[in-house]
């Protein structure tokens, strides 16, 4: 489907329910819900395709989206946010100038307020954790993403290590030194690399697809496990002492954003929505280190998504685990009551899948 059409069905979706009977839920609390619209049917857009159709989405109900950046190299090959830890080269800090002015028109307009830069993405090759040059280009490529980000007008950076490439940067490899030593270097790693985006943007809202709790480690191991700390170590895990290094260095400006992408997956009717907050909220805190955890809870927001094309995607068979049937008859009131609950457990932020 065209993503401009997807983007206004998801957008419309949005607004109906929002007026529905479910609105009071919606709107519940002080923060007014915001809706994101998430996945790869909108990271392909650019700032200009975006602009182009801005007033088109005006009214709708949708808030923002996640977007990529494009810049020019001395070499005619383009720097894009999509390759920030597989393009090796350095990228002047101003490669994304251009961009700006686009992003200040952007966000200007309601339908794209909360702009979400998309940024540290996994690389397709693993980045051995003492390959300092390496880790220092990542580090320039975040610091150039947020000065573009900051200065036009963006709300945050937007974050996904969901290991597409199967390259288990953040689980340690059998021949590597043992885990308590690795962990000092991943931590020393998420410091460099995010102190890098802070310098430029210190009040950044940095929104996870997988922050902690959406990490299907936590679901499969930590979360049912006698010492889930032990759990971790024995597994491995490098992606937790990375962001203990972000948490050395993040200032108290900055925000922080479960997505919890699996929660497209939940049903309101078995109140999970509300379970996996808790599961944010709470059993988290033990993987933080200590001397961090006010800034944690401070600085935590819930978020949760939907998947629209479970309620509309007919390529989906029943008992699949993307499918959602009628409730009641409907599958758009299947998409309501989730929707509702979804974005009533959410602080402020609510992420469309489509």
């Amino acid at each position: 489907m065209n993503m401009h059409k997807k983007i206004y069905i998801c957008a419309s979706l949005c607004l109906m329910v929002a007026f529905s009977v479910s609105a009071s839920m919606i709107m519940k609390g002080p923060v007014k819900k915001k809706f994101i619209a998430c996945g790869f049917e909108f990271g392909s857009a650019s700032a200009s395709n975006l602009l182009a159709n801005a007033a088109a989405y005006e009214g709708l109900g949708l808030d923002g989206t996640m977007i990529g950046l494009t810049g020019p190299m001395p070499d005619g090959k383009d720097a894009t946010v999509y390759m920030t830890t597989r393009d090796m080269r350095e990228w002047p800090l101003d490669v994304f100038a251009a961009e700006v002015p686009l992003l200040k028109e952007l966000t200007s307009s309601t339908a794209f307020r909360e702009l979400f830069v998309r940024s540290f993405r996994i690389p397709r090759m693993r980045v051995a954790w003492d390959d300092d040059k390496s880790w220092s280009v990542i580090a320039g490529h975040m610091r150039a993403i947020a000065w573009a980000a900051k200065r036009g007008g963006c709300r945050g950076l937007h974050i996904d290590h969901e290991d597409y490439f199967r390259c288990k940067q953040f689980v340690r490899l059998e021949d590597e030194q043992p885990w308590d030593e690795l962990a000092k270097v991943a931590r020393r790693r998420g410091r460099e690399t995010f102190k890098a985006a802070f310098d430029e943007f210190p009040d950044a809202e940095l929104f996870f697809y997988r922050f902690l709790v959406a990490d299907p480690s936590f679901w499969n191991s930590y979360s049912t496990a006698d010492d889930p700390v032990a759990a971790m170590r024995a597994k491995g895990d490098l992606w937790i002492p990375f962001i203990n290094g972000m948490l050395d260095v993040m200032p108290w400006t900055v925000k922080l954003i479960e997505g919890d992408e699996t929660g497209y997956r939940y049903e309101s009717k078995y109140n999970w929505f509300h379970f996996a907050r808790t599961l944010q909220a709470k059993c988290t805190q033990m993987f933080v280190d200590s001397k961090h955890l006010d800034k944690y809870r401070a600085r935590l927001s819930s978020s949760f998504p939907v998947y629209l094309d479970s309620y509309t995607d007919d390529s989906f068979a029943p008992g699949s685990q993307y499918y959602r049937g009628p409730v009641e008859g409907s599958r758009a009131a299947h998409l309501e009551r989730n929707l509702a609950q979804a974005a009533n457990a959410s602080d402020e932020y609510g992420g469309l899948y489509g």
